[in-house]
This record gives structure tokens, sequence and C-alpha cells, in this order.
């Protein structure tokens, strides 16, 4: 048996030197003290381990909260994002795969007749004008 890594033969060589350094009478005074040392140690550190067992779980129960929160929000995101998937898929289920002719902002704009162009005073080429604009059909 080793009481904090110490032997009995060692335990016995310690008192002996105790006894001879504190005489028969104080020894029993001090072990009383060591005693009373001891034991408000140890109600020290369990009022410490207590208090700072309450401050973890008061953290514990936070952190619990705040993980229970994200959870459901990220419940809440699924299915808004499953609604929304369901919403885009039943939106084009109905149209149909062939493209209707749109012209793009790289094709030309239809000719429009000599007549309905406007001739500038400047002598430039006359342009179409704008309400002239007809998309393909």
């Amino acid at each position: 048996m080793d009481l904090f890594g110490i032997g009995p033969l060692n335990l016995l060589l310690i008192l002996g030197v105790l006894l001879l350094v504190f005489g028969p009478d104080r020894l029993p005074e001090m072990a009383a003290r060591a005693g009373k040392l001891v034991r408000d140690l140890r109600s020290y550190a369990s009022e410490v381990t207590g208090e700072f067992g309450g401050e973890i779980a008061e953290i514990q129960q936070h952190f619990n909260g705040v993980q229970n929160d994200l959870r459901g929000f990220g419940n809440d995101l699924q299915s808004t994002s499953a609604d929304v998937g369901n919403t885009v898929r039943d939106a084009t289920a109905g149209l149909n795969d062939t493209p209707s002719p749109v012209a793009t902002l790289n094709e030309p704009p239809p000719a429009v007749p000599a007549s309905d162009k406007v001739v500038p005073l400047t002598g430039n080429a006359p342009r179409p004008r704008i309400d002239d604009y007809k998309p393909p059909s």
C-alpha cells in the first residue's frame, strides 16, 4: 500500500523523525492540525467542484438549447427547400420541351420597311425606331 508514492517503511521513518522533532507531547496536537487541514482542503475542493459543476451544467444546458434551435432551423430549411423544389418541378412539368423562338440580344433586329424609317438631318444612315421592333414569330 503506497500513500502518495510513499511506502510503509518510508512512512514509519517520517513518523519517527516527526516524533524526534516535535516530541511526544506536541505530536498529537500536530496530527490534529494536519487532520483539520486535510478536512478543510477536502471541503474547499468539493465546494469548488460543486460550483464549477453548476456553472458547467448551466453552460451545457445553454449549449443544448442552441443546438436544438439549430437543428430546428436545419429541419425548417430542408422542408422549405423540398417545398420549393416541388413547386418548381410542378411549374416546369407543364412546359413543353420545344423552345419558342425568342429574339436574343445577339440577333439583329428585323428589317423595317424604308417608309417607316426616320431620316436624321445629320446625313447619317437612317436607323429604325424602337417602337418598330417586332420579335420574330
